[in-house]
């Protein structure tokens, strides 16, 4: 028998089933109904027997009156079973059972080869993960280095492929996980410790947490002049409101990192970015600055010109921090939560930048609680 005919012939057996699974009890339940009614008959019929016994004087008024006491409890215990079973079941409930039941596969059966595809092969995981690589989507060529690495959980060359592909798909805490076997198997290179620390870093929504900043400095013990290390390490610093400290790992690294690597343009952007927060007046000295009488309209226009040109025109990481600040300054929290909100939508996909403004909100006191990508302290 071909495919489609053996799913037709389970199709129709599972829908016997379940009609049968409905049916059953509703025709158990006419039984049960059947049952109590001739019961309140036979209960009847003995009251009316005793009547007549007594009146042939058959049986005395005593007897009589303690017979009809046991046989009207019957009575009365028959009518409530015959009352709650019609209840649970009306008959026009049952009707309405048995016309869905049969009515169900003609309804499921049009409605399925209008959307379902019946004659489709069956696509087995084990037969999908089996297929030439060629063949494969990413997520079929990564379930086979899964099922492989399940069986044999020692072999680092697995982890390694796997490692950077969970990376790029956006797996960062199993990206970790797989960094960190693979240097249980194979040992601990720079290299290694280094895409672990990003990889908890990134799972970590661009936090340098203690374990990412551990294995940082490892790799640095490894490799003094490792660029990748050394700047994650910055950011920590900055992270933690040690701005100089930062400041002193960059321009090391700035000064002896090959300006064409990935990592001297990150460099670079971090440098200028805390060049420019340090040549920001602070809120107090821009508002001395500004006459008494003309104060709070000065500071009012320029915050909202600021602001209606980040809006329009985006803006660089300096001036977004510039606007949160003005914002804090004015007492406007809510304002300057949105306002690092947009920052982040802004200047993403950079999370080096995006981790130094939250950084800088955390240091003025902004709310980081339903912002994407911070984690509230």
């Amino acid at each position: 028998m071909t495919g489609p005919v053996i799913f037709w012939i389970f199709a129709a057996i599972l829908v016997l089933a379940c009609a049968y699974l409905v049916l059953v009890p509703l025709r158990r339940s006419r039984a049960l109904r059947g049952r109590a009614d001739s019961d309140v008959a036979v209960y009847r019929d003995q009251l009316e027997e005793i009547d007549r016994d007594l009146e042939r004087g058959m049986i005395g008024e005593a007897e009589a009156k303690a017979a009809r006491t046991e046989i009207s409890r019957r009575l009365l215990m028959a009518d409530a079973a015959r009352s709650a079973e019609s209840n649970s079941q009306t008959r026009a409930g049952s009707q309405f059972a048995v016309i869905l039941v049969v009515a169900m596969p003609f309804l499921a059966v049009p409605l399925y080869l209008y959307s379902g595809a019946p004659g489709l092969p069956s696509q087995p995981f084990a037969e999908r993960i089996s297929k030439a690589p060629e063949e494969q989507s990413l997520d079929e060529l990564v379930a086979r280095v899964e099922e492989h690495l399940r069986a044999n959980p020692g072999d680092a060359d697995g982890w390694r492929v796997v490692a950077p592909i969970y990376g790029r798909m956006g797996r960062f805490e199993d990206a970790a996980t797989a960094y960190g076997r693979l240097i249980d198997l194979d040992g601990a290179t720079a290299e290694r410790l280094a895409d672990l620390g990003e990889s908890l870093v990134f799972a970590d929504e661009g936090l340098v947490g203690d374990r990412a900043a551990a294995v940082f400095a490892r790799a640095v013990s490894l490799d003094a002049a490792h660029a990748q290390s050394n700047y994650f390490l910055g950011l920590a610093a900055l992270q933690e409101g040690d701005r100089d400290t930062a400041r002193a790992i960059w321009q090391e690294l700035q000064a002896n990192a090959d300006p064409d690597l990935p990592w001297a343009r990150m460099v670079t952007q971090s440098l200028a970015a805390l060049d420019a927060e340090q040549g920001e007046p602070s809120a107090e000295e821009a508002i001395a600055s500004i006459p008494d009488e003309d104060r709070a309209a000065a500071i009012r226009g320029m915050v909202d010109g600021l602001d209606e040109r980040l809006a329009a025109n985006g803006g660089s990481e300096a001036e977004w921090r510039q606007l949160m600040r003005a914002r804090m300054v004015l007492g406007e929290t809510d304002a300057a939560q949105d306002v690092l909100k947009r920052a982040l939508e802004n200047l993403a996909p950079d999370t080096a930048a995006a981790a130094r403004l939250i950084s800088a909100a955390r240091e003025l006191g902004i709310e980081l609680t339903g912002v994407e990508g911070a984690s509230p302290e």
